[in-house]
């Protein structure tokens, strides 16, 4: 009911009592399926809903990516602590980390040069 107000009642409301929006930004983020985190050197992946936690060297162009199973809430909450984490929440892969295909640029080289 209360998102089917007009836009400009919901944002006087929220002008007044930020409460809701803030819950509703906390729910927003616990249903992400990715939530990036970092230490100095490496990035943390967390999904969630697989329970899988992959570890990488680049959110762009990976050297190498390390996944760990089975990793409960609790038990991701612990790795954040002890490694000292930071969550970045602006921050996004740009592969697909579940598929990501790694590609040695010296053998492409080569099977090339097999075909001349």
């Amino acid at each position: 009911m209360f998102f089917n107000l007009p836009h400009e009642i919901i944002r006087l409301i929220y002008s007044f009592d930020c409460t809701y929006k803030l819950q509703f930004d906390k729910v927003l983020e616990d249903i992400q399926r990715y939530q990036i985190y970092k230490n100095t050197k490496l990035y943390y992946i967390y999904d969630q809903q697989l329970q899988i936690m992959h570890c990488t060297d680049s959110l762009v162009r990976p050297n190498w990516i390390c996944s760990s199973f089975r990793i409960s809430r609790e038990q991701m909450k612990n790795t954040i602590r002890e490694d000292n984490l930071i969550r970045l929440r602006k921050d996004t892969l740009h592969y697909d980390i579940e598929h990501y295909e790694f590609h040695d640029e010296e053998s492409i080289h080569s099977l090339f040069t097999l075909f001349d």
